[in-house]
């Protein structure tokens, strides 16, 4: 698994990219875990979920939320280190 930020991962089953977000359990005494949110064919499509997701999750209340939401993802993109699907199994295998 390889976390793109606190909130969001990018892990492998060997057949498809999986999207995850972290769930922070609302009972004491449990730890967060990682949950399934989507299943993607390549790593590309897995993004572009993440930014539907993201601008979702935002109150579009002006254009101006908007493009700021989008920006805001572009960058957390281009941040990104330039991994392939090999590495995000790579990285599963090591327990990363």
């Amino acid at each position: 698994m390889i976390e793109i930020n606190n909130k969001w991962a990018i892990d492998t089953d060997g057949l498809s990219i999986l999207l995850c977000s972290k769930k922070i359990p609302k009972k004491a005494g449990l730890k967060p875990y990682w949950y399934t949110e989507g299943y993607y064919p390549d790593l590309h499509t897995a993004l572009q979920g993440l930014a539907k997701r993201e601008i979702a999750d935002t109150n579009l209340s002006s254009l101006k939320t908007l493009a700021d939401k989008i920006e805001k993802l572009f960058a957390l993109i281009k941040s990104l280190p330039n991994i392939t699907v090999r590495d995000v199994a790579k990285s599963k295998e090591k327990g990363l």
